[in-house]
């Protein structure tokens, strides 16, 4: 389905509350999982504090007030847990009917994360992909999520949206095009192929992106970014909302912060145009887009 032509009425439209779909077992099992840790975690904290206080002479009654609100914290959650998340329901059933009327595919949670040649996946511990939809028609698209994390450390993770899709030029080298600018407060992961290196290229291409590219080939890197990538058009393109871009084993991925997978009806027409015009013009730099 072109951009230009995208049905989007599904992800606007009102949901009715019988056809939310029922949380999965694993679902709940995560989320009361997280209810029984944080509400241990609750009660140890509040609970020494109460110990505490209850060593006072004479016992105040306010010794008792951290368990007063263990108690509350511990109802909130238990109740957050066993409840419906409507809005997150209405969301699935939004996507999925959108995908549905234009040919695609939505999967919320596949059963394997993406591993993909491009730089975000294979990376630190615990990978997920989510919200994934993919197309065939009239180029094959595939959109999504990709979550994983560093090391052992519980807060050190990452998210980063993508939309990938394959080119036919299979001789195009490994490119990064990481975003310069305040937007990119946490930036792409090193990429672990030792042949890049940071050519020194100048113009408006140059000052909008760092360029990552094979070592040595900066004489033949210029000009295929000049025609390409860094041509007026497309570099006006990719930064209107900026992206990170990478070219790698005859794919091109586009990657972002914000989700692309939204419903919003302006995301999906702006993502699949960007994503088809810039892999067009690497296919073919002549093409006018």
């Amino acid at each position: 389905m072109a951009a230009d032509r995208l049905l989007v009425g599904a992800l606007t439209a009102p949901v009715d509350r019988a056809d939310l779909p029922p949380r999965t077992s694993r679902e709940l099992g995560m989320e009361l999982a997280g209810w029984l840790i944080v509400s241990l975690l609750s009660w140890l904290f509040f609970g020494a504090i109460a110990l505490g206080l209850s060593f006072l002479p004479p016992r105040p009654w306010w010794a008792l007030l951290p368990a007063g609100i263990a108690t509350v914290i511990t109802l909130g959650l238990l109740r957050s847990a066993v409840r419906p998340n409507p809005a997150y329901r209405v969301r699935l059933v939004r996507l999925g009917r959108f995908a549905a009327a234009n040919g695609m595919t939505f999967t919320p949670r596949p059963d394997t994360p993406h591993t993909g040649p491009g730089l975000i996946f294979n990376q630190g511990v615990g990978p997920l992909t989510r919200d994934v939809v993919r197309m065939s028609e009239p180029r094959e698209i595939e959109l999504g999520l990709h979550h994983f994390g560093y090391g052992r450390s519980v807060s050190g993770s990452s998210d980063w949206a993508y939309a990938t899709t394959p080119i036919s030029d299979q001789q195009l080298p490994h490119l990064v095009l990481r975003a310069r600018g305040a937007w990119t407060d946490v930036s792409l992961p090193a990429s672990d192929d030792q042949s890049l290196g940071t050519p020194e290229l100048e113009g408006p291409g140059a000052e909008a992106y760092l360029v990552q590219a094979p070592i040595g080939r900066t004489g033949t890197v210029g000009p295929l970014l000049d025609a390409t990538l860094f041509r007026p058009d497309v570099l006006a393109r990719l930064t209107e909302r900026p992206v990170h871009v990478e070219v790698v084993d005859g794919r091109l991925y586009l990657y972002r912060r914000e989700s692309l997978v939204t419903e919003d009806p302006d995301t999906w027409r702006w993502i699949l145009a960007l994503v088809d015009d810039v892999a067009a013009v690497l296919e073919d730099p002549a093409t006018e887009r």
